[in-house]
């Protein structure tokens, strides 16, 4: 038996393929891109209809910010898609309160939006021609004082007051001016001072660097500068005694001045009939009115020798 190849032998009738006809090729070129397109158009319609729907709001408010109030905020969202649903839209309603301060808003599908806010801190409560205002650290306005409203602790602050009234100029600077009377709260809250200068209760601002402070348990107004502020009060503190014994009402104390303290006194008590009488006699032997000093007395803060 011969190990040589066998001949290549060509088919003397080859079979000719079966064409398909063009509606089976039609037919099945369908079948390819239906399921294509079928899974968009089902994911469409389950997106697009009420299972993504919005249905519930559930909210962490504050005292001010109530979480009924956003509710009703973020009502005209309800029944919306909730994963097409923009968060920045959802904060731009909530920002119609003007206590909102930071908020963090969360989808949890398939139909609920969790929204949690913090109110901003009011750091003082600011004066002006308008009306009274909470003002937050940066010394902007928060919300006018709604009736009812309480100051509390809050510093008083009334930003470019003068005796006249409020100085358009200084109003201007309303916010910096408001955080230069805080940070003289801060600086007395620090500092070792006297018991009775503290807490500070009310700061006018009749300047770029002048302040007239009501402070503590004291009867009368004190002029100051930020700088130095808590020496300037330990010179007050050492001639206080002396000048409640010279100076029989002060409406101001001057402490603005290195070299000196001016004393600005004040009304006198209204005095009874009998009082009067008494005092006009003995102006009548004296040829002297009795009493205290009335007029503005200068003081050398510097302590004495002795």
């Amino acid at each position: 038996m011969s190990d040589a190849p066998a001949p290549f032998l060509r088919p003397t009738h080859p079979q000719r393929r079966r064409r398909r006809s063009l509606f089976a090729r039609a037919a099945t070129r369908l079948f390819r891109v239906v399921p294509l397109l079928l899974v968009p158009v089902a994911a469409w319609l389950w997106i697009d209809g009420t299972t993504f729907a919005l249905a519930r709001v559930e909210t962490e408010g504050s005292p001010r910010i109530t979480p009924d109030w956003i509710e009703r905020a973020l009502a005209p969202e309800l029944g919306r898609n909730l994963l097409s649903l923009p968060l920045e839209r959802v904060r731009d309603r909530l920002e119609q309160h003007p206590w909102l301060g930071r908020v963090e808003a969360r989808k949890e599908l398939p139909d609920r939006l969790r929204v949690v806010v913090e109110e901003r801190v009011a750091a003082a409560v600011l004066e002006t021609d308008d009306g009274l205002f909470f003002v937050d650290p940066e010394g902007e306005r928060i919300a006018p004082l709604a009736p009812g409203d309480s100051a509390g602790s809050l510093l008083r602050v009334a930003a470019g007051a003068t005796v006249t009234g409020i100085s358009p100029a200084l109003a201007t600077s309303e916010a910096p001016s408001v955080r230069r009377a805080l940070a003289l709260e801060r600086s007395l809250a620090e500092a070792g001072v006297p018991e009775w200068s503290v807490p500070l209760l009310w700061v006018e601002v009749v300047g770029d660097d002048d302040f007239r402070l009501y402070a503590g348990e004291l009867p009368f107004s004190i002029l100051v500068r930020s700088q130095g502020l808590a020496r300037r009060i330990e010179v007050l503190e050492r001639l206080r005694p002396d000048i409640l014994e010279r100076v029989e009402a002060i409406a101001e104390v001057d402490l603005r001045f290195e070299s000196r303290v001016i004393v600005r006194p004040g009304d006198p008590p209204a005095l009874s009939k009998e009082s009067v009488r008494a005092a006009e006699a003995v102006e009548a032997v004296d040829g002297e009115a009795p009493g205290k000093s009335t007029r503005s007395t200068l003081w050398d803060p510097q302590p004495k020798e002795t």
